[in-house]
């Protein structure tokens, strides 16, 4: 691969173990270069010399059950303020960014279902990326554009979600159901900033996590680790047979699947080479 490469990959002496530091800080803060890095070492742990299809599945349930275990230690004095509840699904109706091996542990799972049950949610996966391919970012966060893994409010796929989902701490549930649902207030959401009240500390994990997949992933086994859009990359794999060997053998995900945070952060999208579609 080209550079310029964010990883410095050595053996260790007595083990014989490959590991990986960060060549250079790519955050802010100390404890997310720390995770970053350790998220990137389990990429080489649970892969060890070859990657596979069974082997990112692993890794990515991994590093979404470490983050899960992380944010309960450092959110547990704090669950009394927290909104988030079962059913509260006012987070589940815009883009959602992950890394394909997030995307294909989900793609997984849904052709294990019997029969009709797997139909059913193809469906629903085709039809909702009909609807939203091509809408700006903005133009999702609707009503009209609720995830396609939504069942009567209830996320179907909650404890194999992608990252960015496990992120959001809500202090405030009623300002998230009126942001959403609220023309006005989603307008000055939109063009003014005006936000829902949450956790930091959860974004800023995610976040450190994330780019560690993503450099360990890309820069030791050479895969295409750009966030992709979870509804368009989950119907793109259920509707092509051959995607998931093309993109092992090293082809470049399609550029319309494509999906970020919409940081304006320079320094986050040069490292995680995130970003939003055009």
């Amino acid at each position: 691969m080209a550079g310029p490469f964010r990883l410095r990959l050595y053996v260790e002496p007595e083990s014989q173990k490959r590991r990986v530091e960060l060549a250079a800080p790519i955050f802010e803060a100390d404890f997310q270069n720390g995770l970053a890095r350790a998220a990137a070492n389990t990429c080489l742990e649970i892969l060890g010399e070859k990657e596979t299809l069974t082997g990112l599945e692993a890794l990515a349930t991994k590093i979404e059950d470490a983050l899960s275990r992380y944010l309960g230690s450092i959110l547990a004095p704090a669950q009394g303020n927290i909104a988030c509840a079962e059913g509260c699904d006012h987070c589940c109706h815009q883009i959602v960014g992950a890394t394909l091996p997030e995307v294909l542990v989900i793609y997984g799972k849904i052709r294990e279902l019997p029969a009709e049950q797997r139909r059913e949610r193809i469906s629903r996966v085709q039809q909702s990326r009909a609807r939203a391919e091509g809408l700006s970012p903005a133009q999702r966060y609707s009503e009209e554009h609720p995830c396609p893994l939504l069942q009567e409010g209830r996320c179907s796929v909650y404890s194999f979600r992608p990252l960015s989902c496990r992120g959001v701490h809500s202090l405030n549930a009623e300002a998230c159901s009126s942001t959403l649902r609220d023309p006005a207030r989603r307008r000055r959401f939109q063009e003014q900033g005006e936000g829902i009240p949450c956790y930091r500390e959860p974004g800023l994990t995610v976040h450190a996590m994330s780019a560690g997949l993503q450099l360990g992933v890309s820069e030791v086994y050479g895969l295409d680790m750009s966030p992709v859009d979870l509804t368009l990359a989950l119907a793109w794999l259920l509707s092509n047979p051959s995607a998931v060997s093309e993109w092992l053998s090293g082809h470049p995900l399609p550029a319309r699947l494509r999906a970020g945070h919409h940081s304006a952060d320079p320094k986050r999208a040069h490292v995680t080479g995130e970003r939003s579609p055009k």
